[in-house]
């Protein structure tokens, strides 16, 4: 079982990792697309996305994954309705997508709808919000007093 370390280590960063794993929050790095031809029956498989690293923040304040509006404007993902959101600004009506993203520590692929969020424009420096539905896949580990997180599957 693969365990992917999602905060920060004080060996690697001189950084004080509490105040990093606050200010930034959990990361880790996903693969973010639409492959019109992917089979989500197998969700091992690798779909033909874009390979270059996208951070994605673990958001257990989140219900859904979501993925930033540029983003999902840059990479042209289809937009298939709107919908009400809920957050710390209140409720607004946002698009949602399809897309995959992969987590490929895990080699695994998760698909679906996806609300489309302006968390670039919002200050944010990751790409997408990886929600409980997806946290309900793995194990979540996080030490607010040392800085560290983990995930595991």
């Amino acid at each position: 079982m693969p365990v992917v370390a999602v905060g920060y280590n004080k060996a690697a960063t001189l950084a004080n990792c509490p105040d990093l794993l606050q200010d930034v929050g959990p990361t880790i790095g996903v693969y973010i697309g639409f492959d019109p031809n992917y089979d989500g029956k197998n969700p091992n498989v690798i779909p033909a996305i874009p390979t270059d690293n996208k951070e994605a923040l673990i958001d257990t304040g989140a219900s859904h994954n979501s993925i930033d509006w540029t983003l999902a404007k840059a990479l042209n993902l289809p937009i298939i309705d709107k919908k009400p959101v809920s957050g710390i600004h209140g409720s607004a009506e946002v698009e949602i997508c399809s897309a995959q993203i992969y987590l490929p520590h895990f080699n695994v692929t998760f698909y679906g709808p996806f609300a489309l969020v302006k968390l670039q424009e919002g200050g944010q420096r990751q790409h997408a919000l990886l929600g409980r539905n997806l946290l309900r896949h793995f194990t979540f580990y996080y030490d607010g007093i040392e800085g560290y997180a983990r995930l595991s599957r």
